[in-house]
């Protein structure tokens, strides 16, 4: 399975190129976004990334923080349905988004057990840690 590609230039620019073997290469650029202005069918955001997506030439700026979904990014991005994930993948990774985590807490206890792909979602997921269940079921 390919992955996307993506090059960090000095100034923090990202250019990013996938081709997942459909036989099209997508690419994309983002710059990193701290300035707090009004940029109209573009957005409005105050920290975050001015994306450019090459296979259509469309720009729009997104928020630092929080999951890019795949009907998000096409809306603001007019990328095709029909090449989702791939559009979808390369964004995400290129403003390092690329995935969303769920902690796992132990329901009995509440210790962090880590974490886990979100796929999407955010927030808790719980189980039982070694220590509760070796005392819940004994050895």
């Amino acid at each position: 399975m390919t992955i996307p590609t993506i090059e960090v230039m000095d100034d923090g620019m990202r250019v990013g190129e996938y081709v997942p073997g459909n036989g099209i290469r997508y690419t994309a650029v983002a710059m990193p976004w701290v300035v707090e202005k009004h940029m109209g069918a573009l957005g409005h955001v105050e920290d975050g990334w001015l994306v450019v997506y090459g296979n259509k030439a469309t720009a729009h700026l997104f928020q630092a923080t929080g999951y890019l979904a795949d009907r998000y990014i096409a809306e603001k991005l007019k990328v095709d349905e029909r090449d989702f994930p791939w559009a979808g993948d390369l964004i995400r990774a290129l403003v390092d988004r690329d995935e969303t985590i769920i902690t796992i807490t132990c329901a009995w206890c509440g210790r962090d057990m880590g974490t886990k792909p979100g796929h999407g979602t955010e927030g808790i997921s719980h189980g039982i840690c070694a220590a509760c269940k070796e005392a819940e079921v004994g050895s």
